[in-house]
């Protein structure tokens, strides 16, 4: 079994049972550092990768981020996280990109086994800024969302109402619903223009929502109900009640219950039009019920969350900006241990920016035509209650295709990403597949081989290690077979498809007042900081090489090795080298101490010196260790003992009279160890033969060798005074949470 298929199960429908095996899954939380840029600035991007279950690490070592433009993809990388699941990374904005609102996308391989509508999609405002308008805007536009995604007639259902201004930007106004001269329902939307009614719809009823705004009467009318089915979810900290709705004088139709949770898929549930389900034990997380026909065809599902922060989650309870910019926090509680912090300094009006509570927890395989509530963690409890069970009537079920889960079931296509490797097929120039034979990889830039056999089809996958974006690799199969005409070969590398895109049009409708800055004039101190400088074009000359004088020992001597021995003697690693050669000893040393915690040892490896002591060193009792030289620089014998020897080009062990001669080499004074590895030119030199090979540079890692952006300083931003918005992210086993708090600059 291919060892990338670990963490893989299959998707299993049974009753509901919390001890049930659940999905594997992961989850992506992506931010860019500031919101907007302007041409020729780098953006930077921070972001956290993490597993659905309790254990909190990633599966994955790698992601993909897509910056998309429209719907079309303009630029894309390959990144690498580090233990904990934190990434970072940067990349230059063309001076051919226009002033736009773009979105900033990411996901791992493994996350590919669901919809690509499930990944975070997150806006970036190239060229401008993303604010609300000053002053009030003239129009109030309405919408409604009912339970279920079903108004039905002669029930009592629940309506996420949210009024919007002409700019798309939330409004908290008071509104009433009449029917007839009849006033049912007078209410105020929360600060990010939600609230939620419940009444009951009569089939022959007109029902109408009514609000004011600079003295104008803006009257909407509510969809119509109809006759049909759908479900109604209520919840609290123990339980779940679920209700089947159905309109009266509805035909009965064969239909099935089921409910889906990351812990433990999707599940059927025995057939009644209501339930409850007991919540102890049950991660917390969304459950989503569906309903569905006889097809397998949803008829209505809803969404609720369950089982929220624990009582002792930290809560952020203030924050002090020093004269040095940087901000000191303070927390009515320790910290989890392994806590990972992330810390934005936002103006006042910069809204458009995600926060990690609510990407990782309910936008995480949700979408919904409404933007997550943008005053969410600005509000009070009682609103932000409202704001989140609005926000998640209007959501819907976007992970993957439930009838197409039901009618085929569900597997894993896509592995988990845990190294990084080389992928493609080999074949001859019939287009007869090489299945007989192996594939080697020489990196050219760290001098490295790597090997992988080939499968009955030509198929190879060849670990490497990572490597950054434009590295070369040189590839060259080799035949073992006896099939006749097996001499000249064709390559073919497998690069990454590109998910599919899905952008909403809600970007579009936000009202953003686009501020477009002259990329020449800018204010350097507000946008200049980031920007590339440009170098003028250069030429650049290179010095012939001139190949080394070969050692006299290569033809005489038993202390010396080159790679046309090793290759002679099919040596498979340095201890057999070393152990051929007179006055060497390798041994393996213990580790150990004593009583008192002294003489530590901590080399797992030491070469010594087998000959007698020389005038200046006799004392027996001394450890005579070798000096080893690798390519000119001084190292311990752990280093050499684990090298490849298809790297080395020569290993030569010196008298100590022989090292006194040797550049480099110092205070040899038992004799010196002297290795060499390969240069590029004489690996491919090797490498070549008859039927050749092929370069190739595969995507590689944007962020390889990138130091991580530290906890950001805003000493910027001390320049500037005025009202600034604080946002902490959380993440942490114990639960995931957002905080947000004014800050002052005086």
């Amino acid at each position: 079994m291919n060892r990338n298929l670990i963490l893989l199960m299959l998707l299993v429908l049974f009753p509901i049972g919390l001890s049930a095996e659940g999905f594997v899954s992961e989850r992506v939380f992506v931010y860019p550092v500031k919101s907007y840029y302007q041409i020729g600035d780098s953006v930077e991007v921070k972001g956290h990768v993490l597993s659905e279950d309790s254990t909190f690490v990633p599966h994955s070592r790698y992601l993909y981020l897509d910056v998309i433009h429209g719907d079309s993809l303009v630029y894309k990388q390959h990144l690498r996280c580090d233990d904990s699941g934190t990434f970072y990374t940067r990349f230059p904005i063309p001076p051919t990109w226009k002033a736009d609102v773009y979105h900033i996308r990411a996901y791992t391989r493994f996350m590919r086994n669901y919809s690509s509508r499930s990944f975070p999609m997150i806006p970036l405002q190239i060229g401008g800024r993303a604010v609300k308008q000053n002053g009030e805007s003239d129009g109030v536009f309405c919408e409604f969302y009912p339970e279920g995604g079903n108004l039905l007639v002669g029930h009592l259902q629940n309506v996420t109402i949210a009024l919007k201004d002409a700019e798309g930007n939330p409004l908290s106004l008071p509104y009433y619903v009449t029917s007839g001269k009849d006033t049912l329902v007078q209410q105020r939307t929360t600060e990010s223009g939600l609230q939620i009614v419940r009444m009951s719809f009569r089939p022959d009823g007109t029902y109408f929502l009514h609000c004011h705004q600079n003295g104008k009467m803006y009257t909407f009318p509510f969809p119509e109900a109809r006759e049909g089915a759908g479900l109604q979810v209520f919840a609290n900290s123990r339980r779940v009640t679920y209700r089947v709705l159905r309109s009266d004088g509805q035909v009965q139709v064969p239909q099935k219950l089921y409910v889906f949770h990351s812990n433990l898929g999707l599940q059927s549930l025995e057939w009644s039009e209501t339930g409850v389900l007991d919540l102890e034990g049950l991660q917390e997380g969304m459950l989503t019920f569906f309903l569905v026909d006889d097809k397998n065809a949803v008829v209505s599902e809803r969404s609720v969350w369950v089982n929220g922060p624990s009582e002792g989650n930290p809560c952020l309870s203030g924050a002090v900006m020093g004269e040095d910019g940087n901000i000191g926090l303070h927390w009515s509680s320790d910290l989890p241990e392994g806590a990972t912090l992330h810390v934005r300094l936002l103006e006042k009006d910069e809204w458009a920016v995600p926060y990690a509570e609510s990407s990782l927890k309910w936008c995480n395989g949700m979408v919904s035509p409404l933007d997550f509530p943008t005053r969410y963690f600005s509000g009070t409890d009682g609103e932000r209650r409202v704001d989140l069970q609005a926000w998640l009537q209007s959501a819907v079920f976007a992970r993957f295709d439930v009838k197409k889960m039901l009618d085929e079931g569900f597997s894993y296509p896509h592995y988990v990403e845990q190294e990084m490797a080389l992928k493609g097929r080999v074949t001859d120039q019939r287009q007869r597949p090489l299945d007989e034979g192996s594939v080697t990889a020489y990196h050219e830039k760290s001098g490295q081989f790597f090997q992988s056999e080939l499968d009955d089809e030509g198929n190879f996958y060849i670990p490497v290690n990572d490597f950054a974006n434009g590295d070369e690799f040189y590839l060259l199969a080799k035949y073992e077979g006896t099939r006749p005409g097996m001499k000249e070969f064709r390559y073919e590398l497998l690069d990454e498809s590109i998910p599919e895109i899905h952008v909403d049009d809600r970007s579009e409708d936000r009202g953003w007042y686009v501020v477009i800055q002259d990329s020449l004039g800018m204010d350097k101190n507000n946008y200049g900081i980031d920007k590339n400088n440009l170098l003028p074009e250069v030429q650049v000359g290179a010095k012939s090489l001139v190949a080394n004088h070969e050692s006299s020992e290569k033809y005489y001597g038993n202390n010396y090795v080159d790679a046309e021995k090793i290759k002679e003697h099919n040596y498979s690693d340095m201890l057999p080298i070393l152990r051929s050669m007179p006055g060497i000893l390798v041994v393996k040393n213990p580790v150990y101490t004593d009583s008192y915690r002294r003489n530590i040892t901590t080399s797992e490896y030491v070469i010594r010196s087998t000959r007698p002591s020389t005038v200046l060193y006799n004392s027996d009792s001394e450890d005579k260790s070798i000096t080893i030289v690798l390519d000119g620089n001084s190292v311990g014998a752990d280093e050499i003992i684990h090298l490849n020897v298809h790297d080395i080009s020569s290993v030569q062990y010196l008298k100590p009279h022989e090292a006194l001669k040797e550049k480099g080499v110092f205070h040899a004074i038992d004799g010196a160890l002297v290795i060499k590895t390969k240069t590029a030119r004489e690996a491919v030199n090797e490498l070549n033969d008859k039927r050749g090979g092929v370069y190739s540079a595969p995507v590689g890692l944007s962020n390889f060798g990138m130091t991580y952006c530290p906890s950001l300083s805003y000493s910027e931003a001390l320049a500037n005074k005025g009202e600034y918005r604080l946002v902490v992210d959380l993440l942490s086993k114990e639960g995931i949470s957002s905080y947000e708090m004014p800050i002052r600059i005086e």
